[in-house]
Order: structure tokens, then sequence, then C-alpha cells
């Protein structure tokens, strides 16, 4: 019953700390492939 109420008083932060790591991990995720495609890209380019 308290977690009901915990939640219910604080839910909007709850949910607004995980949508933040959610995006930090989806950043961090993009910039990591997006490296590691220009590396295989480069290997095409005439030196």
């Amino acid at each position: 019953m308290v977690g009901l109420w915990y939640f219910y008083y604080h839910g909007d932060e709850l949910l607004s700390k995980v949508a933040e790591e959610a995006a930090k991990q989806a950043a961090a995720v993009t910039e990591k492939g997006a490296g590691s495609m220009m590396e295989q890209f480069q290997k095409y380019l005439p030196k």
C-alpha cells in the first residue's frame, strides 16, 4: 500500500529519471554505432 502512495506522489519524478537514463543510453549506443560505421567506411576511401 505504501508503494502505491509513493508512486502516486513521486511517479512523475521516477518516470522522468527513467526517461533521462534511457535517452543517455540511446545516445551512447548511437554514437558508438556511428563511429564504427565511419571506421568501416574509411577503409574504402582512397588514401
